[in-house]
């Protein structure tokens, strides 16, 4: 990629009534970061994450990118559950490495898709991407014609898998058929979401697209500028987190298991992510 200062927007989605509160960790540490992060949606409802993350992001790039066409590139990290912890250039270096056809995704847990949580799944998309490369869509980089692209590929999933359109011998149909619990399915879930969970879910599509091997998809195994973290909170000096989710050389930070947007209204959740981006100097 040639992300530059001129051409990259940060962006994040901010759809709370109370945006400056839920997003106060994510904007400090983009101050110190030198970063100026967009909050799109900021104080507008929230309906799901397919909704939000990718239909009114997408109708609300593609109107940004008409008014400012020098705008080439978009990073994207969630709100409530990552931040920023190098320096605007230096991440903009690090995402330099990532090839520029496709749309960079950090990592999820190895063999952990999420919400099609069966082992079938996840050992499709590991044909393709490795044990390791199962994308989060919390954190994510690319080419705005590219993202678009995806989004675009993500619609057509949710038309298909909310339809009564029927692909035979598809790895979308016996995706359909097991997140829809469909008698007689080839494949069964060890735990499922079930469909609802799953059309409401931006991630849900973007791991279709992976069972697809679908080459716009890339994900960030090495952490070169984006790193996931669970269990327990990291700190910066040895880049670990239990020794089991290394941050490798990550400018952006996530852990959508400790902090998820499903527990914002626990004030110990709040304060913990607080309490360690203040110890460990993400925020002043």
């Amino acid at each position: 990629m040639n992300m530059t200062s001129k051409n990259t927007i940060f962006v994040t989605a901010a759809a709370w009534q109370d945006w400056q509160v839920k997003t106060d960790v994510i904007r400090r540490s983009a101050e110190k970061r030198g970063i100026d992060l967009i909050l799109f949606d900021a104080g507008k409802p929230w309906y799901n994450y397919y909704e939000n993350k990718i239909v009114h992001l997408r109708k609300w790039l593609l109107d940004y990118s008409r008014h400012r066409p020098e705008i080439e590139y978009m990073v994207f990290a969630d709100a409530r559950d990552a931040v920023f912890v190098k320096e605007r250039d230096e991440i903009l270096a690090l995402c330099r490495q990532f090839d520029d056809e496709r749309v960079w995704f950090n990592a999820d847990k190895p063999m952990y898709p999420w919400p099609v949580q069966a082992a079938w799944f996840a050992s499709r998309i590991a044909l393709k991407y490795g044990a390791a490369g199962i994308a989060n869509s919390g954190v994510y980089a690319g080419r705005i014609d590219r993202i678009l692209e995806l989004w675009n590929r993500c619609i057509d999933i949710h038309c298909f898998f909310s339809g009564n359109e029927s692909k035979p011998g598809s790895i979308e149909q016996l995706i359909k058929e097991a997140i829809n619990d469909t008698p007689g399915s080839r494949f069964r879930m060890s735990r499922c979401s079930g469909a609802e969970a799953c059309l409401g879910s931006d991630q849900f599509h973007v791991q279709v697209l992976q069972a697809k091997w679908d080459d716009i998809v890339a994900v960030d195994t090495n952490r070169t500028a984006f790193a996931a973290f669970s269990d327990d909170w990291p700190t910066l000096s040895n880049r670990q987190c239990s020794g089991l989710m290394p941050l490798g050389t990550a400018g952006i930070l996530h852990s959508p298991w400790l902090f998820p947007r499903t527990k914002m209204h626990e004030p110990n959740n709040a304060d913990g992510w607080r309490q360690w981006a203040v110890r460990e100097k993400i925020i002043d």
